[in-house]
């Protein structure tokens, strides 16, 4: 991206002057700033916008030792701000320091060991609207004072370069009804080169025309505001009008200088004394020029118009004229969706022959006659009205009205507005957001509308009150319309291939009352299908080789009414540049800006993959291919939207590896493009279209069907820290793409890619590049090992190769020139020179057995020798993962039954069928987008498909099973149908595996006639068809009874009747000899019930004697071996922690705790289960006690006086409502007073009363504060 952020930050070069002496070396001296000089330098020019970069050299004294402490201070110009400079690696920057205010950067160093170092950092322009090729940028550079006190200092000069490439527009109106001798032209400019990735022109600070008129010709009015007019000159010689625009910035932008078009203007009178009826004006040419920042003009193209031919005679009336579009054509082509389309109505009131004022005049465009259709391919959004300079004096009061698609009558606008200035009307629905103010318009007022609702008519009441100022002859009124057209109309969805006719009216009447006879106008438009998509990509400013970085793609529907399938958007990465897999696309936000549109994710709507392209030059570049299940509208027709601020459409992080092979010296720039298009049959045939800027040639022919797609361009600015550069790729073998990541075969092959390249000015010796293939427990998470295969390919003349088996480093190890079952290898270089490469190839083995994502990592590390100092590299890592084996199968089923062959199932005609798909995931990865699809052929010769539906989502899993079904109902005779299954591999994020499963299908049949067979199976009479069924006691007889029916009008013999269980052991086997139709036969087997969840099936065969082959039935029975049982403990304790025992003792009035334990021992669920204890009060029922599990009652007795046994009775139904019966338990308590038990008193009546007493005042304690626990 260029102009906002740096292009080329931080290039490193460690530039390592001088030798060290071998021998002799004096004990190093101590740390300090050793005399030092430091230089500056940087590009003589650069175009505006530009980032560019300066070098920073530094030569030190460094023989006897470091130098230390050396910090450097930039001050940059005004218009430049520092982006970056690498302080990782090899730099020999520790740390910067950029303060905007001062516009300072402080480099602090490392200590310097060598004699001459150099860094590169970058700059961005920034205030680019205040500059020209005036612009010098001095920047100075000083350093921190050396040992001696020295000051090191110095500057570099860069002059900005650019163009004053603007275009003039001029265009000509005359008042409709006139006679054509005031014509008033119209100048604009606009800037061709606006792309803010492209452009190179600088901003104007002035704008000028100058138009000299012909002799005769009279200026009689001018426009204000934008500008100033000067009328020179005298008109029996020619006058001059040159408009001035001063001190005022323009550019390079999208938008026209006057962005409604009519800002800038002079009304010129043709007299018929000079110009006889009959003749046009002369043409009309303009000089335009622009000035630059400093004050100087530059000429620029001249435009020219040319009015109509004058014509003679009087007038009175009020008149009107409709054109299609701005530029004046009665006839317009408008594709569906395309941006910025306007058509113009002019309505005027001419009186020459008396001095009659007009009272009122209302133009009107509406939704009604002819027009309706019309209209219904409009979606309105802008409304302007302008005003000649004869109706702006007389500024006379106006209203806008409208109809709309829910309110026929006609609404008033709220304001109060008058036509002494331009109204711009913005159109929405009300929730919209941006469209306020957007390129070249500014809202002076809104129409917001109801949801689902559309503006369809409009008219324009001039002077509407009887007490309103009178409008006088010579007032034009024009109204420009902005839409979208629609190919579809919003109310039917009809469309039309011939033109659709427009016609806009106008009346008037005088003041007094009387009525003008009104005017109408018609225009055409023909609304012609187009795809309205678009794309862009914002590149990073920098791409640190060996580092990473992120793209933002974005692509979007901007037609208002169709939704299209299969979009997709490819982004072209530049060379040495690779989508991360590891990190994966993400969206920038959860929904389109300005709507509830949610932006698909992948696995979601979305999947992701990669492909390789070659470019013209024959480089390869990686591409992100982003596959869209919906690409719905993102400006929907009647619904919220938005529009300027990102994002704007489904926009997403693309994150990539940046490796060596992407840097070039001699050209650092990195292009991107996106490129988007659908693949939707419905739109096979139809152009793209929408705004011209946005759609270029399909370069790498991406879409089938166009020639022209939407396309956009960025680029970044590769850097590096210098040095010795070294890239690794990989790939499965010859035949793949080179990327960082690869995935291969188990057992199968992989390549690596070595690209090494010199980039010091200087050049290395005694290089050696030292590769260890990966191995597990390598430290790079590689899950295997993998060996060198053959020789290795690419090394440069004069190099030495060898391999090693048991090497782990270059310098340890045994080496060979044999490559046979080596796992490392070193090529040493004897010297590679400044601006040398070399790329090595080296074959590998990838073992058998692996496991699908099992993966393994390898990198590159290399030594050498620079101007006599060690130094050491080390490349990016590459991946290679072990491939998937995506596989599935479909079992297809009739009404239940697997049949393999013909007849199949034996059905009744007209009866319903069922059909099931098991589809089985039998790979080893995630399976997502599974289709069935069912084609048959009816027994009446008729053809058709079927589409199995499913309620389960989401991706199927290795060994997961799902289940599709369909129906339909029988045709008599044969029935054949072939279900066919197509599913997609992804990985565990959803994105799509390069490795794609194949189709799977299966076959069915089924005769419908007068043959049938069913089977019935109850057990002890019941006919269970689901699990648990009835309810048993193991032990007891088990019952089964099998009813086989002739369900056809055909006999039926030898019907096999076949009964297994669960596990397929034999319970019954029965032949009938025939069945006749409607025929039942009733038999049975009996055995003895087990315990637990019991399941048999009962199958039943015979001969089809429709169409032969067999026919079945099945069904099944279920029987559940119930042994309910339970026991109960009572214990008692002092303390509700025990311990617990069967009897306790106790002091008069002491307190007791009761510990009831209810325990379920047998294989059902124990429900309501009802504890009885009189002695201690009211027990809660326990709702249930799962099989094995336990619950325990405490409950607290206080005051105790008197000692008893305590007996507890617990009754329970299970979960089937059986009985189990009652279990009691007792415990006992013992009180002592002074030593003596007491168990009762003296007198039986006071010790009746008391007890009861006591008993009643212990249920009521036990009631308030019994406690259960389980």
């Amino acid at each position: 991206m260029r102009g906002v952020s740096s292009l080329a930050v931080g290039m490193i070069l460690a530039l390592l002057a001088g030798f060290v002496s071998a021998v002799g070396i004096a004990a190093p001296a101590s740390a300090a700033t050793a005399d030092y000089t430091v230089e500056i330098t940087s590009t003589s020019t650069v175009p505006i916008y530009d980032a560019f970069t300066y070098t920073v050299t530094v030569a030190a004294d460094t023989a006897s030792g470091p130098s230390t402490g050396t910090v450097l201070t930039a001050q940059l110009p005004v218009g430049l701000e520092f982006s970056g400079v690498p302080t990782g690696g090899d730099s020999p920057v520790a740390s910067a320091a950029w303060d905007p205010a001062t516009r300072t950067v402080v480099f602090t160093l490392k200590d310097l060991t060598e004699p001459l170092t150099s860094f590169v950092f970058g700059v961005n322009q920034v205030g680019n609207t205040v500059k020209d090729a005036n612009t010098v940028y001095d920047t100075t550079i000083s350093g921190s004072p050396s040992e001696g006190g020295a000051v090191p200092a110095d500057s570099a000069t860069t002059a900005v370069t650019g163009n004053f490439t603007y275009s003039s527009g001029k265009t000509q109106s005359t008042v409709t009804g006139s006679n054509n001798r005031d014509v008033t032209y119209y100048f604009n400019m606009s800037t061709p080169d606006w792309a803010p990735s492209t452009t190179e022109t600088f901003t104007t600070w002035g704008q000028r025309f100058v138009d000299q008129l012909p002799a005769g010709a009279v200026v009689t009015g001018t426009s204000t505001g934008l500008g100033t007019w000067v009328i020179s000159g005298s008109s029996a010689t020619g006058q001059t009008a040159t408009w001035t625009r001063d001190q005022a910035a323009y550019g390079p932008t999208a938008g026209y200088l006057s962005g409604t078009g009519v800002d800038v203007w002079i009304t010129v009178h043709y007299p018929a004394a000079v110009f006889p009826d009959g003749s046009r004006p002369p043409v009309n040419t303009v000089q335009s020029s622009v000035r630059d920042y400093s004050g100087n003009w530059h000429d620029i193209a001249p435009s020219s118009a040319q009015g109509p031919a004058m014509i003679g005679g009087s007038t009175k009336g009020v008149f009107v004229s409709k054109t299609a579009n701005t530029a004046g054509a009665e006839t317009e082509t408008a594709g569906d969706g395309y941006f910025l389309r306007g058509y113009r109505v002019k309505a005027s009131y001419l009186n020459s022959l008396d001095s009659d004022l007009l009272d009122t005049m209302v133009v009107t465009d509406g939704s009604t006659g002819g027009n309706v259709e019309y209209f219904e391919h409009l979606d309105i959004y802008r409304l302007v009205l302008d005003y000649n300079a004869t109706l702006r004096a007389a500024s006379v009061p106006v209203q806008l009205q409208y109809t709309t698609t829910a309110d026929s009558s006609w609404q008033t606008m709220p304001g109060s507005f008058t036509s002494s200035a331009l109204l711009e009307v913005l159109v929405q629905t009300t929730g919209s957001v941006g469209y306020e103010n957007s390129t070249g318009f500014s809202a002076d007022a809104t129409i917001n509308l109801p949801e689902g609702v559309q503006l369809n008519g409009w008219r324009i009441v001039l002077s509407p009150g009887g007490s309103d100022a009178a409008i006088p002859s010579g007032s034009e009124v024009t109204v420009t319309p902005g839409y979208i057209p629609l190919f579809a109309s919003y109310v039917d969805g009809s469309t039309s291939s011939t033109p659709l006719v427009n016609t806009a009216s106008v009346d008037g009447s005088l003041i007094g009352g009387a009525a003008l006879p009104g005017a109408t106008d018609t225009a055409s438009t023909t609304f012609v299908d187009r795809v309205a998509i678009v794309t862009t990509v914002d590149a990073p400013a920098t791409l640190p080789v060996g580092g990473t970085a992120v793209y933002t793609a974005r692509i979007q529907n901007m037609n208002p009414t169709h939704d299209y399938t299969d979009g997709v958007m490819r982004v072209v990465l530049p060379e040495g540049v690779f989508y991360d897999t590891t990190v994966g696309a993400t969206p920038v936000a959860t929904t389109v800006y300005g709507t509830d549109i949610p932006v698909p994710t992948v696995g979601n709507g979305l999947t992701v993959t990669t492909e390789t392209v070659t470019d013209a030059a024959g480089v390869a570049h990686q591409v992100v291919v982003f596959s869209f299940d919906e690409l719905p509208s993102m400006r929907p027709l009647g619904e919220p939207s938005g529009t300027k601020p990102s994002p704007t459409g489904f926009d997403y992080n693309v994150p990539v590896t940046v490796v060596a092979q992407a840097y070039d010296p001699a050209n650092t720039t990195a292009p991107v493009q996106s490129f988007a298009y659908t693949d939707d049959p419905r739109f096979a045939s139809v152009p793209m279209d929408w705004y011209y800027a946005f759609f270029g040639n399909d370069s790498y022919d991406f879409d089938a069907n166009r020639t022209r797609i939407a396309v956009w361009n960025d680029s970044s600015e590769v850097i590096t820290a210098g040095g010795l550069l070294i890239g690794k790729l990989t790939r499965a073998d010859a035949g793949d793409a080179w990327a960082v990541d690869a995935v291969v075969a188990s057992p199968g092959t992989a390549e690596w890619q070595v690209y090494v390249s010199n980039v010091l000015p200087n050049p290395v010796t005694d290089l050696v590049v030292f590769d260890r293939l990966p191995f597990v427990n390598d430290g790079r998470g590689s899950a295997f090992d993998v060996a060198i295969a053959a020789a290795i390919a690419g090394a440069p003349a004069g190099s030495t190769v060898e391999y090693s088996a048991n090497a782990t480093a270059a310098d340890n190890g045994t080496w060979s020139a044999d490559p046979t079952g080596a796992t490392s290898f070193r090529l040493s270089v004897p010297s590679l020179a400044t601006g040398e490469d070399f790329t090595l190839v080296v074959p590998s083995t990838v073992p058998a057995g692996l496991a699908y994502a099992d993966a393994a990592t390898n990198n590159v590390t290399a030594t050498g020798i620079y101007n006599a100092v060690d130094r050491s590299f080390e490349s990016n890592p590459a991946r290679i993962t072990v491939e998937g084996h995506p596989d599935f199968t479909v079992v297809k089923k009739t009404n239940g039954v697997y049949y393999d062959t013909a007849p199949g199932a034996t059905v009744a005609s007209g009866s319903a069928v069922t059909w099931t798909y098991e589809v089985t995931n039998t790979g080893d990865t995630p399976l997502d987008a599974i289709t069935v699809a069912d084609s048959f052929q009816a027994g009446d010769g008729s053809t058709g498909s079927l589409t199995p539906t499913t309620t389960v989502a989401g991706a199927l899993l290795p060994g997961e099973v799902r289940t599709f079904t369909a129906q339909g109902v029988a045709v008599p005779g044969q029935y054949h149908n072939t279900a066919t299954v197509t599913a997609t591999a992804v990985d565990a994020s959803g994105e799509l595996l390069g490795q794609q499963p194949d189709t799977a299908a299966d076959e069915s049949w089924y005769v419908a006639g007068e043959v049938g067979l069913d089977v019935v199976k109850q057990t002890n009479g019941e006919d269970v068809d689901s699990a648990p069924g009835l309810v048993l006691t193991p032990g007891t007889d088990a019952t089964w009874t099998y009813v086989v029916t002739n369900t056809g009008t055909l006999p039926l013999s030898e019907i096999v009747v076949t009964d297994v269980d669960g596990d397929d052991n034999l319970v019954f086997s029965k032949t009938i000899d025939a069945l006749a139709p409607g025929e039942s036969v009733t038999l049975s087997a009996t055995g003895t019930s087990v315990e637990g969840q019991y399941h048999n099936t009962v199958t039943v065969t015979a001969a089809n004697p429709v169409a032969g082959g067999e026919i079945s039935a099945a069904d099944d029975s279920y029987y559940y071996g119930a042994v309910p049982g339970f026991e109960v403990s009572k214990k008692v304790a002092t303390s509700s922690e025990g311990p617990w025992s069967e009897k306790v003792v106790v002091d008069s009035g002491g307190d007791v705790f009761w510990q009831i334990t209810i325990t379920n021992t047998g294989n059902t669920t124990l429900t309501d289960v009802n504890v009885s204890d009189p002695t201690v009060g009211e027990i809660p029922a326990v709702a249930q006690i799962l099989p094995g599990e336990s619950t325990v009652i405490i409950v607290e007795q206080t005051n105790v006086r008197e000692g008893y046994v305590n007996t507890v009775r617990v009754s329970a139904t299970d979960e089937f409502g059986t009985d189990i019966g009652e279990q009691e338990d007792t415990a006992a308590v013992e009180v002592t007073a002074d030593g003596l038990a007491i168990t009762g008193f003296a007198g039986a009546g006071a010790a009746v009363g008391i007890a009861a007493i006591l008993l009643l005042g212990g249920l009521a304690m036990i009631r308030r504060r019994q406690r259960v626990l389980s």
